[in-house]
C-alpha cells in the first residue's frame, strides 16, 4: 500500500519498520497506563487508519482479517476498557500492613 501511495519512494521498508515500533510502544502504553484518554486516542487513530485504508484500496476490505473487522474489534476492546477503568486497582489506594 505504501508503494501504491507513492509518498515514500524507495523508503517504504524503513517507514513500515518505524510504524511497527510506534505500534509496539503504543501497545505498551495501553497496557501500562490506565487512562481514558489513551483509549480515546486509540479509537481515533483506528478510525483514521481505517479511513486511510478505505481511500487507498477498497480491495483489501474483501480479504480475511481486513481493516474493518480488525479495527472494529480493537475499538470494542477499547470501549470495554473505558467502561471498566473504575474497576482497575490504583497504586495510590493500596495499603501495606507491616
Amino acid at each position: 500500500m505504501l508503494r501504491q501511495s507513492g509518498l515514500f519512494s524507495g523508503n517504504e521498508s524503513s517507514i513500515v519498520l518505524v510504524i511497527g515500533w510506534i505500534e509496539i510502544a503504543f501497545g505498551f502504553v495501553i497496557l501500562l497506563v490506565h487512562k481514558k484518554i489513551i483509549h480515546i486516542l486509540n479509537i481515533i487513530a483506528l478510525l483514521i487508519l481505517g479511513a486511510g485504508s478505505l481511500m487507498s484500496s477498497t480491495e483489501i476490505f474483501t480479504y480475511p482479517f481486513n481493516p474493518f473487522s480488525l479495527n472494529l474489534s480493537m475499538i470494542v476492546i477499547s470501549v470495554i476498557a473505558i467502561l471498566n477503568l473504575k474497576a482497575v486497582p490504583k497504586e495510590s489506594g493500596s495499603v501495606i500492613h507491616p
